[in-house]
């Protein structure tokens, strides 16, 4: 009887599950979407829906014909969520998402102060209004009442999985992304929790990515739970980036670029830097503006923006755009500036530039702004080989040229989607003693052209010109 892992990948715009055979292959799917709601700065889920999303996509592919095939769950979920509950596990408040914004005030007083750099070395996590330790300040002084009547803090996956196993637990991975954890030590961090407000036993007990649970409901108990890791470090192990000397990129909603390492922190304060498993880390820089920045243009004209329409506009246009630029700060920065007050701005436009010339400009300001990532991962942990590419931006082979262009190195583009779907699926089949194949051959790779990398490091310099001066 062939056996499958159902991995859950508890997304920002909804929860997708797959059931994967011991190659990495994956099988039979389900997906149910969910809003965000966006309160001037903030962005808010309801967690119970999210909770039915995972339920619904559980039911869908543990089947009668399926259920003994499965022989575990494991999960994967959007790092930076912040939930109050009470006693009972009833939330409180919304889910706060990393897109929200609300903690600025909050995360610029502490970013002028020493206290900033040291918790960032301590944590690994930038001080920035996306991260929990930020959101509990906020809450703190600005809902103190709320604050003070909220029993328990969590993110979303520790509420689905206080639901399916009724305890309280948090993966090492996602624990190392809240601001509050000690990246070393790998305990609650006293002094982030003593400036957030919280004690320890308010938050979730963490364990190791591989630590497995039965299920209380929802699950039957001969089908264990492996709790797993953080989307975006799920997304590296999922791209089959098993060696330092290759980057793995994402583009969708967000932006990312990774890298495996030690337990090692940029000392510039640019970088993340987060637990995969018990031994690794992955270090890199998230992006708040990727296919956001298309979805906010198509708001603001209502023109189409989806991938197959960036991919006219660059296969139609020259790389600079006619000497367009666009500086894509749409939703602020996370990396590599942690400014939420960033805003988007087009530069040089004139009567002749048309929609694709716009469509270009964002597509290789997001690049730009990725480039700078990539350049403060270099200089903390040294030269690279190649980028592993995944998200929705592989639907448009010219943007991905781009980025073999841009950086003058190779972007390999992996015959499978679902990057941390599967990486969940990975580190599951891991945790029940069994290893995957890995170094699948890439569906495509895109070289780059020196004439073309000469065009766009004229390109690099100018956004770089046109970024405001940080003090």
């Amino acid at each position: 009887m062939k056996a499958f892992v159902l991995a859950i990948d508890i997304g920002t715009s909804g929860t997708k599950a797959l059931l994967f055979d011991r190659q990495g292959q994956a099988h039979a799917s389900a997906y149910r979407a969910y809003p965000t709601q966006f309160v001037g700065d903030g962005a808010e889920q309801d967690p119970d829906e999210i909770l039915a999303a995972v339920r619904d996509c559980l039911q869908q592919l543990l089947t009668p014909s399926s259920i003994n095939q499965v022989a575990a769950v494991g999960f994967s979920a959007a790092m930076h969520s912040l939930l109050g509950t009470d006693h009972l596990g009833r939330p409180r408040t919304p889910l706060y998402t990393w897109g929200d914004l609300r903690a600025r005030h909050q995360a610029a007083a502490l970013r002028a102060t020493p206290v900033a750099a040291r918790l960032h070395q301590q944590t690994g996590t930038p001080v920035h209004p996306m991260s929990p330790l930020c959101k509990l300040v906020w809450l703190r002084q600005e809902a103190p009442q709320l604050f003070r009547d909220t029993a328990r803090w969590m993110g979303i996956k520790e509420y689905v999985w206080l639901h399916l196993t009724g305890t309280h637990w948090i993966d090492h991975s996602l624990a190392s992304a809240t601001g509050l954890f000690d990246l070393r030590a790998r305990t609650w961090n006293k002094e982030a929790l003593t400036l957030a407000g919280v004690q320890p036993e308010q938050l979730s007990m963490p364990v190791s990515v591989h630590a497995q649970h039965n299920a209380v409901r929802e699950i039957p108990t001969h089908i264990p739970l492996v709790i797993g890791a953080s989307d975006g470090c799920l997304a590296h192990l999922g791209s089959d980036l098993l060696t330092n000397d290759d980057l793995s990129l994402t583009i969708g909603t967000s932006a990312a670029v990774r890298r495996l390492s030690a337990a090692q922190t940029d000392p510039h304060g640019r970088l993340f830097t987060y637990w995969l498993d018990d031994t690794r880390c992955i270090t890199g820089g998230a992006s708040n503006n990727g296919f956001s920045v298309f979805q906010w243009w198509h708001r603001q004209t209502g023109s189409a923006t989806d991938a197959a329409a960036v991919e006219r506009a660059l296969v139609n246009t020259a790389p600079g755009g006619g000497g367009l630029q666009f500086i894509p700060y749409v939703l602020g920065e996370r990396a590599p500036y942690y400014d939420p007050d960033l805003r988007p701005s087009f530069h040089h436009r004139t009567e002749k530039h048309q929609q694709d010339d716009l469509l270009r400009a964002m597509a290789e300001g997001i690049a730009c702004n990725l480039q700078l990532i990539i350049n403060a991962i270099e200089e903390t942990s040294g030269p690279w080989r190649r980028l592993v590419a995944s998200g929705g931006f592989v639907h448009s082979p010219a943007w991905v040229q781009l980025m073999a262009d841009l950086t003058g190195h190779p972007v390999d583009v992996r015959d499978f989607s679902d990057a941390s779907a599967r990486g969940a699926a990975v580190m599951t089949w891991h945790a029940l003693g069994h290893t995957v194949p890995l170094q699948s051959a890439p569906a495509a790779t895109y070289l780059p052209r020196p004439e073309f990398h000469a065009q766009y490091r004229k390109v690099m310099a100018e956004f770089m010109a046109l970024l405001p001066r940080r003090s």
